[in-house]
């Protein structure tokens, strides 16, 4: 009996220890300052790997790699399935230090071509690749977040499977980053500090109770009188001044950035980039040029900036102008279930769609039919959210920060 006690125990010991360990399954798979994509980056991890778990936060572990302690997403440890599965990537995944060549390669291509559709530039997307949200701020803004927020269920609500990419490509994010770029110079940006720490601390907070927790997000606002709001590849966010002064409480913002945040997670409006897997290869030669002649462009460059003006503005349409009509009551189901999983009601959609139905929007996919769709599909399905519902609509911050801004 004692010799079978023994045994068990080391059998159990052993399986201890194997479940403190971490072993990488996915390519891009980083290794960040602290249990959050919005940390920096401190290295890529290499696949094959294994690594002692020191600390679990949330769904994020604590590991060292030679001497480097930081945080990697639970995912890591997952394999990944179809497009972005290791041997459906091969030689086109650059390492993290190519790809931040190819990044700046790519914005250097795209942006003299997109100034002279729609007033992209290099010095737009540096802004968006540079901005790095207030840590203080959003620690404070989490931590009171549990504190305040409770949901009425006891579990908090499942996320619908889905076959959309787990990451994007660098060449789809340059594609986000370029495009983001545009819109903000074409109608300007809010630069307040008050709403920029605002909007990045609660739509960080909603992204990482999304599927797409590991996934970086920036969120910048449009200084515009119109209600709109827009998502691009990489999760670049913009939401317009005129959306924000629509709304009156968090919750209602909750669901907004929900609804943005899915179309980013669900990869809507670039499923047709999948029937071009070719052009991914032009990533490579994008991080190749930029390391050997980073001020100059020769032939084979201009050939590949031709290649991609194609996509470039089939993508401007699809995001910009407004193609998404076939997405909205998806990204209306996500959001709902996000924000009720953060701790807010989700009955706010409800809410927002009421006034967008008489407001001043400046694309098609908020035109007044569609929106009126999308109030058909939540006043039927507003009660399976019921039982998931949250109890938080948090006015009184949201109003201080209207009357801090003085909007």
């Amino acid at each position: 009996m004692i010799r079978r006690l023994l045994i068990l125990t080391i059998l159990l010991a052993i399986g201890l220890a194997h479940a403190k360990q971490i072993t990488i399954k996915r390519v891009r798979s980083y290794l960040r300052e602290g249990p959050g994509s919005f940390y920096e980056v401190i290295t890529e991890l290499p696949v094959g790997e294994s690594y002692e778990i020191q600390e679990t936060v949330g769904r994020w572990v604590k590991i060292a790699s030679n001497d480097q302690v930081g945080f990697v997403s639970e995912r890591a440890g997952t394999e990944a399935k179809g497009r972005n599965a290791i041997n459906d990537l091969g030689s086109d995944v650059p390492s993290i230090q190519v790809s931040r060549h190819g990044m700046s390669a790519g914005a250097k291509g795209f942006s003299g071509r997109v100034s002279k559709l729609h007033g992209g530039s290099v010095k737009g997307v540096q802004a968006i690749l540079d901005y790095k949200i207030n840590l203080t701020k959003y620690g404070n803004f989490a931590l009171r977040g549990k504190n305040d927020y409770h949901i009425v269920s006891q579990r908090k609500p499942s996320i619908p499977p889905s076959d959309a990419p787990e990451f994007f490509s660098f060449k789809e994010e340059i594609v986000g980053f370029t495009l983001a770029a545009s819109v903000m110079e074409k109608y300007g940006v809010v630069e307040n500090d008050i709403w920029m720490n605002y909007i990045n601390c609660l739509g960080n907070y909603v992204a990482s109770n999304s599927e797409g927790y590991d996934r970086e997000f920036r969120f910048f606002i449009l200084d515009i009188p119109e209600a709109n709001a827009y998502a691009f590849p990489g999760g670049v966010i913009l939401i317009t001044k005129g959306l924000l002064q629509l709304l009156d409480n968090e919750a209602e913002l909750a669901v907004v950035l929900g609804h943005e945040i899915a179309h980013v997670n669900r990869f809507h409006g670039l499923m047709e980039m999948e029937k071009r897997k070719h052009h991914i290869n032009a990533e490579n030669a994008f991080s190749e040029l930029d390391e050997e002649v980073p001020d100059a462009y020769d032939e084979h460059a201009k050939e590949i900036e031709a290649e991609l003006e194609e996509d470039l503005l089939s993508i401007y349409e699809t995001l910009v102008e407004g193609r998404l009509d076939q997405y909205e009551q998806e990204a209306d189901q996500l959001a709902m279930i996000y924000a009720a999983r953060s701790g807010y009601d989700p009955i706010a959609l409800g809410l927002v769609l009421q006034r967008l139905q008489g407001a001043s929007c400046n694309n098609e996919h908020m035109r007044s039919e569609i929106v009126g769709k999308r109030v058909e599909w939540f006043n039927a399905s507003k009660d399976k959210f019921s039982r998931i519902r949250g109890v938080q609509m948090n006015r009184e911050r949201f109003m201080e920060k209207k009357l801090q801004a003085g909007w």
